[in-house]
């Protein structure tokens, strides 16, 4: 009987283990199902930037992506200033909460300015929305074959959805993705939502993002006689990057800068002398530059920045407009070259009529391969 009654204990116990084991076992197979929906998608990310990148070349071709950049180089300046004179403003708030009363507001003052600064970040916003979109018509098929029907011969669709991702297709995110934005990268993120079926209630919702960058093929150049990206060993010239890329490489070429990225109107301040230098960099063979009225856009919007110019302070670095006794615009053009030739005649003319504008300022004309 006690024998008997010692192995009828044994079995209670394994009963109420059992059950649990279960679960834990039943669990660990619906991790691993997560995992498999994060590979699977992920494969699919990675095979479409892929395929993007090759179609990039018709892109390329057609011109859409010089319209984009040329677009993007036109308003980044008055993106620049819009995002120093929101810096301003926030100073300005936090300074009088603090209690703080002398301190004025050194941002744009003109109107014009304000609104043409407000329209240059509207635009720029605007044609960059609507190149990603362009893409994102084209992204979504793509994945859809990647992530493939089942084994039942669901569609991708149904097949996310039995994966237990919130909407199936479209579920999935693409809203973070940018196409082209530097001019070359195919940078494609895709956010999702996991309902995770558990036995045992461990997480909520899960939300996962993949992602994949490649570099778009810039084939046009085979044809324009420019060096294809990755061709031979020679160095890329500056003018063959975007413009945002194109900036920050001149400005570490020439070394001209000694003030924070984000200081407004000028690069560099010479204490001894009182200079102060600002720069800006034109492509004379992009179609916006190709009439005065274009240059001189430019030009002048620079030296309004410079005239407008009061007292800031970025990362501990102050520069009062008291001790600024020149100022210095040096404007950088692309050279000509064996391969590339530039008509000066139009930016000449812009010269001179900025600089009658504005005699206070000198402006200097570097030209660099």
């Amino acid at each position: 009987m006690t024998g008997k009654k010692e192995k009828g204990s044994l079995t209670i116990e394994a009963s109420m283990v059992y059950p649990l084991f279960l679960m834990i076992i039943v669990t660990i197979l619906f991790l691993m199902r997560i995992v498999y929906t994060y590979g699977l998608i992920q494969h699919a990310v990675s095979q479409t930037a892929k395929e993007l990148s090759m179609y990039s070349y018709i892109y390329q071709i057609a011109g859409i992506g010089d319209i984009n950049q040329n677009i993007q180089g036109a308003v980044s300046g008055r993106t620049e200033q819009f995002n120093s004179d929101v810096e301003n403003v926030i100073s300005l708030y936090e300074s009088f909460g603090s209690g703080d009363g002398n301190v004025s507001y050194q941002g744009t003052t003109s109107p014009t300015e304000m609104l043409k600064n407000i329209g240059g970040v509207l635009l720029g916003e605007g044609a960059q929305e609507l190149n990603d979109q362009f893409f994102l018509l084209v992204v979504k098929p793509l994945m859809e074959g990647y992530i493939g029907a089942d084994s039942k011969g669901n569609s991708a669709d149904k097949r996310l959805e039995a994966l237990r991702v919130v909407g199936g297709m479209d579920g999935l995110d693409f809203s973070a993705s940018s196409f082209f934005a530097d001019g070359s990268t195919v940078d494609l993120i895709v956010c999702y939502t996991v309902d995770p079926l558990f036995p045992i209630d461990i997480m909520p919702e899960m939300n996962l993002a993949n992602r994949a960058k490649v570099r778009g093929m810039r084939g046009k150049n085979v044809f324009t006689g420019q060096e294809a990206e990755g061709g031979s060993g020679e160095k890329e010239s500056v003018w063959d990057k975007s413009p945002v890329e194109r900036g920050k490489l001149i400005q570490e070429q020439q070394n001209v800068r000694n003030l924070p990225d984000q200081f407004p109107a000028f690069s560099a301040f010479d204490p001894a002398t009182g200079t102060a230098t600002a720069e800006v960099s034109i492509d004379l063979r992009a179609k916006s530059y190709q009439t005065t009225a274009g240059i001189v856009g430019t030009i002048r919007s620079q030296c309004s920045d410079m005239e407008n110019y009061r007292t800031s302070t970025r990362e501990q670095v102050t520069v009062n407009e008291e001790e600024i006794r020149e100022k210095v615009l040096i404007v950088y053009i692309p050279s000509s070259t064996g391969d590339r030739t530039i008509d000066r005649s139009a930016y000449d003319q812009a010269v001179n009529e900025v600089q009658e504008a504005y005699p206070d300022i000198r402006i200097v004309t570097k030209e660099i391969d």
